[in-house]
Protein backbone atom coordinates (compact mmCIF):
# COMPACT_ATOMS: atom_id res chain seq x y z
CA UNK A 1 0.00 0.00 0.00
CA UNK A 2 1.03 3.48 -1.21
CA UNK A 3 -0.29 6.57 0.56
CA UNK A 4 0.85 10.03 -0.96
CA UNK A 5 -0.62 13.13 0.42
CA UNK A 6 -0.50 16.86 -1.67
CA UNK A 7 -2.27 19.94 -1.78
CA UNK A 8 -5.05 18.98 -3.49
CA UNK A 9 -5.97 15.52 -2.92
CA UNK A 10 -5.02 12.07 -0.92
CA UNK A 11 -4.08 9.38 -3.50
CA UNK A 12 -3.84 5.54 -2.43
CA UNK A 13 -2.80 2.64 -4.14
CA UNK A 14 -3.15 -1.32 -3.08
CA UNK A 15 -2.28 -4.12 -4.58
CA UNK A 16 -4.91 -6.39 -4.78
CA UNK A 17 -4.10 -9.60 -7.45
CA UNK A 18 -6.94 -11.85 -8.52
CA UNK A 19 -9.53 -9.77 -7.49
CA UNK A 20 -13.11 -9.13 -8.67
CA UNK A 21 -14.11 -5.08 -8.34
CA UNK A 22 -17.30 -6.18 -6.86
CA UNK A 23 -15.46 -7.80 -4.04
CA UNK A 24 -13.52 -4.58 -2.57
CA UNK A 25 -15.68 -1.70 -0.71
CA UNK A 26 -14.08 1.34 -0.37
CA UNK A 27 -16.52 3.74 2.25
CA UNK A 28 -15.57 7.62 3.74
CA UNK A 29 -17.92 8.46 7.24
CA UNK A 30 -16.43 11.47 9.71
CA UNK A 31 -12.94 11.93 8.03
CA UNK A 32 -12.61 7.85 8.03
CA UNK A 33 -12.07 6.32 4.95
CA UNK A 34 -12.44 2.49 4.93
CA UNK A 35 -11.17 0.24 2.67
CA UNK A 36 -12.22 -3.47 2.63
CA UNK A 37 -12.75 -6.51 0.82
CA UNK A 38 -12.55 -10.61 0.51
CA UNK A 39 -10.59 -12.77 -2.02
CA UNK A 40 -11.49 -16.44 -2.51
CA UNK A 41 -10.29 -19.69 -4.31
CA UNK A 42 -11.33 -19.59 -7.63
CA UNK A 43 -11.97 -23.44 -7.66
CA UNK A 44 -11.51 -25.53 -4.78
CA UNK A 45 -9.83 -29.10 -5.31
CA UNK A 46 -10.84 -32.44 -3.47
CA UNK A 47 -8.47 -34.68 -2.03
CA UNK A 48 -9.70 -37.19 -3.81
CA UNK A 49 -8.86 -35.34 -7.06
CA UNK A 50 -5.58 -34.31 -6.41
CA UNK A 51 -2.01 -36.08 -6.35
CA UNK A 52 -0.53 -32.61 -4.58
CA UNK A 53 -1.90 -29.72 -3.31
CA UNK A 54 -0.22 -26.73 -1.79
CA UNK A 55 -1.80 -23.47 -1.61
CA UNK A 56 0.44 -20.26 -1.96
CA UNK A 57 -1.88 -17.53 -2.74
CA UNK A 58 -3.36 -15.71 -0.05
CA UNK A 59 -7.55 -15.67 0.36
CA UNK A 60 -9.78 -14.22 3.66
CA UNK A 61 -10.73 -10.77 4.48
CA UNK A 62 -8.72 -7.51 4.38
CA UNK A 63 -9.43 -4.28 5.89
CA UNK A 64 -7.84 -1.10 6.37
CA UNK A 65 -8.86 2.64 7.44
CA UNK A 66 -7.03 6.34 7.18
CA UNK A 67 -7.68 8.81 9.07
CA UNK A 68 -8.10 12.04 6.87
CA UNK A 69 -7.00 14.92 8.13
CA UNK A 70 -8.68 17.73 5.84
CA UNK A 71 -11.99 18.21 4.11
CA UNK A 72 -12.65 16.11 1.48
CA UNK A 73 -15.57 16.17 -1.20
CA UNK A 74 -16.84 13.59 -0.61
CA UNK A 75 -19.16 13.37 -3.81
CA UNK A 76 -15.26 13.07 -5.81
CA UNK A 77 -13.72 10.19 -4.22
CA UNK A 78 -13.39 7.81 -6.66
CA UNK A 79 -11.92 4.44 -6.82
CA UNK A 80 -9.98 2.65 -9.93
CA UNK A 81 -9.16 -1.32 -10.22
CA UNK A 82 -6.72 -1.94 -12.86
CA UNK A 83 -4.25 -4.92 -13.24
CA UNK A 84 -4.34 -5.90 -9.69
CA UNK A 85 -4.60 -2.29 -8.38
CA UNK A 86 -6.61 -0.48 -6.51
CA UNK A 87 -5.95 3.32 -6.83
CA UNK A 88 -8.53 5.76 -4.63
CA UNK A 89 -8.32 9.38 -5.27
CA UNK A 90 -9.88 11.77 -2.41
CA UNK A 91 -9.88 15.28 -3.33
CA UNK A 92 -9.43 17.78 -0.85
CA UNK A 93 -11.58 20.98 -0.23
CA UNK A 94 -10.04 24.15 -0.94
CA UNK A 95 -11.12 25.85 1.87
CA UNK A 96 -9.60 23.18 4.49
CA UNK A 97 -5.93 24.25 3.30
CA UNK A 98 -3.03 24.23 5.89
CA UNK A 99 -1.81 27.55 7.17
CA UNK A 100 1.56 28.59 8.00
CA UNK A 101 2.37 29.55 11.45
CA UNK A 102 5.86 31.47 12.11
CA UNK A 103 7.46 31.23 15.44
CA UNK A 104 8.60 33.94 17.30
CA UNK A 105 11.48 34.14 19.67
CA UNK A 106 11.57 35.55 22.04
Amino acid sequence: MDFVEDKKEYTIFMDAPGMNKADIHVDYKEGILYVHGRRTHEKEVSDEEATMYLLERRCGSFMRHFHLHATVIQDKIQADYKDGILKITVPKNKKASSKHVSVKIT
